[in-house]
């Protein structure tokens, strides 16, 4: 799980660049995220320019042809509930 620290629009594409929190470990990742084919910024159902900083997510990634990091989904997790 990784908490969104904060966003911030990128200055080279047309991106929104993502940074998180990873749990347990403490690292600090960040990921991008690009338009869809509408114009959106939208990863599965989830509009990430509205997204809430502090938010914990569950991140779905993979590796791309170039072997960087695509991030695939974000699953918004329930802190209130025991693990």
């Amino acid at each position: 799980d990784a908490r969104l620290d904060f966003m911030i629009w990128s200055k080279k594409e047309n991106a929104i660049n993502c940074f998180f929190t990873l749990f347990p470990s403490g690292q600090l990742i960040s990921l991008s995220v690009y338009k869809n084919t509408d114009g959106d910024f939208i990863l599965g159902n989830l509009a990430i320019d509205r997204l809430d900083f502090g938010t914990v997510f569950h991140l779905n990634v993979e590796q791309n042809f170039k072997g960087y990091p695509r991030l695939l989904s974000l699953d918004p997790q329930d802190m209130s509930k025991p693990t």
